[in-house]
C-alpha cells in the first residue's frame, strides 16, 4: 500500500518532472496537461480508465470544485470534491481542449464533448510507467486506486467510501480491508 503522503509527493514530482520536459509543439503541451489532469483523478478522486473514458468535459465543475464521474460497467456515478492542486491543471487543460473541439466545429458547451480524446487504458498504461520511474514500489494503476481506497477507509465509513469510489456493493469495498489485513499478516509471518 501507497500511503496517502506518499501518492501526493508523486503528484508533485511527476509535475514537476513534467514541467522540465522540453516542449516545441503544442501537442506536446497538451499530453502534458493531460498527464497531470489524469493523474490528479488517479490520486485524488480514484478513477480508472473505463472511468475517464466516458468522462465529458461539462462532468467537470470548477465553479464549484467538483468533478462528476460517471459510472462504468461496474460501477456507480459519483460527484467529488477537486483538491486544490488540480484547479490550475483543470482549468488550462479545459482551455486546450474547448479551443481543440471548437476548432473541429464542435459546441463543447453542450455536452458530449470527452474530456479525454480516446484510448485511456493505453495512456493510463504509460502514465503509470512513468510514475514507476519516480517510485518504483507503484506496480499499477490499480495499485494506486487500492491505496487511495484504503486510505479513504481509514478516514470514512465503508458506505460513504463505497459511493466515492463509485462500488455497486459493499462487498467490493470491504474486500480491499481483507487484502489489507492479509497484507498486514504476510508481514508479520
Amino acid at each position: 500500500v501507497i500511503s496517502y503522503t506518499e501518492l501526493e509527493t508523486l503528484y508533485q514530482q511527476y509535475t514537476e518532472y513534467l514541467d522540465k520536459k522540453p516542449t516545441r509543439e503544442k501537442k506536446q503541451e497538451q499530453t502534458r496537461l493531460r498527464s497531470k489532469v489524469i493523474t490528479g483523478l488517479m490520486i485524488w478522486q480514484g478513477v480508472h480508465s473505463g472511468e475517464l473514458d466516458k468522462m465529458e468535459i461539462t462532468n467537470v465543475n470548477l465553479k464549484n470544485g467538483t468533478v462528476y464521474i460517471p459510472g462504468a460497467a461496474r460501477g456507480q456515478s459519483r460527484e467529488l470534491k477537486l483538491e486544490t492542486a488540480q484547479i490550475i491543471p483543470l482549468h488550462e487543460y479545459l482551455n486546450m481542449r474547448q479551443q481543440q473541439i471548437g476548432a473541429g466545429g464542435g459546441d463543447p458547451a453542450k455536452g458530449g464533448a470527452k474530456l479525454f480524446s480516446a484510448g485511456m487504458h493505453n495512456v493510463v498504461q504509460y502514465l503509470t510507467e512513468e510514475l514507476k520511474g519516480i517510485n518504483p514500489v507503484i506496480k499499477n494503476a490499480q495499485h494506486i486506486r487500492a491505496s487511495v481506497i484504503l486510505h479513504w477507509l481509514k478516514m470514512y465509513g465503508k458506505r460513504q467510501v463505497q459511493y466515492m469510489i463509485g462500488h455497486k456493493w459493499i462487498s467490493s469495498t470491504e474486500n480491499y480491508e481483507i487484502q489489507e489485513l492479509t497484507g498486514l499478516t504476510d508481514l508479520l509471518a
